[in-house]
């Protein structure tokens, strides 16, 4: 087999693991559970999934990590996560090259899914973009240059504390990411439901169907607190993306996660940007699309990608 690298993208849920080749072929891949019982568990639980899955795979020349939470990405270390129980600094590239004998680079799972837009997907067409991902929450990528704009600790582009302002209906509190995101329009029915105990979103909750995609298909139909919830989440995402527009002047503005089921939405986003945004930054901005990678693999692409990236420049 030629040269490959193996990217790992790691969910609170699912460890993915896959073979990825320099042309953003998935060789193969596979899905292991991942533990958050504690983080000794979660670590665990990604050491041994590696381990088993590199057993049958051959030419690899680097591992690549996407991972959620702040990342120290020049010194290896998994600082801190949420929504996976990582309290304490943890040295996971060193912990790994030091069992397979091969680098291991990682970053961000955001920042991974921008390096792979840089690679395979709009970084072949632009040096200049930005882009968002918008599922249970929000995050984005700053590329300049054919750069990836990190800041001083690498934790630019958490655009999702951006605040917005309130919503009339006091549902959220008035950030981006609470408005706007998969999660966060989850949360705002919960509570907007002691409001509204008669919307179908109640049954929907009941039944283990409550997210972004019942939202948006009940208020469709019309009922009124989706409505509401649908509504502040496309008002609010045309709010945010003016403001990046505005401040950051991108070429190209990319869209990637599970929001995007809902084929209105960036026609939404390009219609409130190009009336809101300052003159010369609409003018400039060439692009508002939706990703060309695949969303069930852009996890694992991200992963690789910033093995490959990093190869590239040894």
């Amino acid at each position: 087999m030629n040269k490959a690298v193996l990217g790992v993208d790691v969910g609170g849920t699912n460890i993915q693991i896959g073979i990825v080749s320099e042309n953003g072929t998935i060789v193969n891949s596979k899905k292991y559970r991942m533990n958050i019982e504690s983080q000794e568990k979660a670590i665990t639980a990604i050491l041994e999934s590696i381990n088993d899955f590199i057993q049958s795979a051959e030419g690899l020349i680097a591992i690549g990590i996407g991972l959620v939470g702040h990342v120290n990405s020049d010194k290896g270390i998994w600082e801190s996560a949420i929504n996976i129980p990582i309290s304490r600094p943890v040295p996971l590239a060193k912990l790994l090259s030091e069992r397979t004998n091969i680098p291991v680079y990682l970053d961000n799972d955001v920042n991974a899914a921008t390096l792979a837009e840089m690679k395979w997907g709009i970084g072949r067409q632009t040096t200049n973009f930005i882009y968002v991902n918008v599922g249970t929450g929000i995050g984005m990528g700053i590329v300049e240059k054919s750069e990836l704009i990190r800041g001083i600790a690498n934790y630019a582009g958490e655009v999702g504390h951006m605040y917005i302002g309130r919503s009339n209906e006091g549902f959220g509190d008035g950030y981006l990411e609470t408005i706007c995101s998969g999660g966060g329009m989850i949360k705002q029915t919960l509570i907007g439901l002691e409001m509204y105990p008669d919307s179908i979103l109640a049954t929907f909750s009941q039944e283990g169907q409550l997210h972004s995609g019942t939202i948006f298909q009940a208020a469709e139909n019309g009922d009124p607190l989706a409505t509401i919830i649908a509504e502040q989440a496309v008002d609010g995402l045309g709010i945010g993306m003016t403001n990046i527009v505005n401040l950051f002047n991108p070429e190209h503005l990319v869209f990637g996660g599970g929001m995007f089921n809902n084929n209105s939405l960036i026609e939404n986003i390009r219609l409130y940007v190009n009336g809101h945004a300052l003159p010369v930054a609409r003018n400039s901005l060439k692009s508002i699309t939706l990703t060309a990678l695949n969303h069930n693999d852009v996890g694992l692409l991200g992963a690789a990608s910033i093995a490959w990236l990093k190869q590239e420049r040894i």
